[in-house]
């Protein structure tokens, strides 16, 4: 498929790097990288590609948002969704959107070659066909999240088994390192979904020492900056917030809730942190400008697999775990109503008297 032009639509770099490795051994033509489906959608009326490789869950508009966008951007391109969704229902919603083939994370480099030359050449197996759907949406997120880092690890792994003869110093540590990253991301997915049946099961536990909130809080946001940039954070934290807290479980919420205010809010808006003491409670606020949550979707919001119809949104148990957290500390985890437009989380935990 010599010359063929490729846009990789991914919001993890990894991956895109190696789908780049794989087409370009391959003789693809590799034009753009984008990270989210409206980046995707500008380089795919830029280049007029052949081929717009696109995932399904990417931040600020995922896939299904942006297949219809590439479609008018690029009319002579074939769209191919490349995803962890296993989905029957998404993969219909792909297909309708105008996707011209689904195709699951983990298909073998020379078998996702054959599979995009055989759209670019209109043959008529176009990927996966949804089937009817089977009612486990559930374990649908979950696996899509595990397939992403499990892609980067055989896929990286594989180059280097393949081209063990060829490779260099350089390309052993870049390959070398993206197989440790996506190790370990993966080993966090495994532990959130465990901790998720911990809560589910009244059986998370947590150590709990003397612990000053006021102090905490900065070190977590400073911690956070490459995942917050390029938000500002804003911190306002009163010293002395007391509290009989895990150290490590609490670092747990205030990242996810950080992260989600993040993932969730316009490009350069600020993200302000508040620490203060209340009656007989420390509470930790981490208020966002972003679009905010629904009216009528927020009783479901701590729900386990609660993803509010994102598919950008992770596993959607970030914030079911950090409110268990928070209730095995007796405190809570809460939306409260955010000044102006975003959303507000305010953490609360029982004031400890040292």
């Amino acid at each position: 498929m010599t010359g063929v032009r490729v846009v990789l639509a991914d919001d993890t770099p990894d991956v895109r790097a190696l789908l780049r490795l794989v087409f370009e051994r391959a003789g693809f033509d590799v034009v753009g990288e984008a990270a989210d489906g409206a980046e995707a959608a500008e380089l795919a009326g830029e280049h007029q590609p052949d081929v717009v490789i696109v995932d399904l869950g990417m931040p600020l508009m995922d896939g299904l948002g942006a297949i219809p966008l590439i479609r008018r951007q690029a009319p002579g391109a074939k769209v191919i969704v490349f995803s962890g969704f296993t989905s029957d229902r998404l993969v219909a919603d792909a297909l309708a959107a105008g996707a011209h083939a689904f195709m699951e994370k983990g298909t073998p480099p020379a078998a996702l070659v054959a599979q995009v030359s055989a759209v670019v050449s209109d043959e008529s197996a176009l990927g996966r066909k949804p089937a009817e759907p089977d009612g486990r949406e559930d374990l649908t997120f979950v696996v899509h999240e595990l397939m992403t880092p499990l892609t980067v690890i055989e896929g990286f792994a594989t180059m280097m088994e393949a081209r063990a003869d060829t490779l260099t110093a350089e390309e052993i540590r870049d390959y070398g390192g993206r197989v440790a990253r996506s190790a370990t991301h993966l080993r966090a997915l495994i532990q959130a979904v465990a901790d998720a049946r911990r809560v589910e099961g009244g059986s998370l536990k947590v150590e709990r020492e003397l612990l000053d909130l006021g102090a905490l809080v900065p070190d977590v946001v400073a911690e956070l900056d490459a995942v917050t940039a390029p938000h500002p954070v804003v911190v306002d934290a009163e010293p002395g917030l007391v509290v009989w807290g895990d150290a490590g479980r609490l670092r747990q919420v205030l990242t996810n809730v950080l992260s989600n205010a993040a993932r969730f809010s316009p490009a350069a808006e600020p993200i302000e942190v508040m620490a203060r003491a209340a009656e007989g409670a420390v509470e930790v606020a981490v208020a966002d400008h972003g679009p905010g949550i629904p009216a009528d979707r927020r009783g479901e919001l701590f729900s386990r697999y609660c993803r509010l119809g994102n598919p950008a949104a992770g596993m959607g148990i970030g914030l079911y775990i950090s409110r268990g957290i928070a209730l095995a500390h007796g405190g809570d985890l809460r939306l409260a109503d955010a000044p102006g437009e975003g959303a507000c989380f305010v953490l609360s935990l029982p004031h400890a008297d040292p």
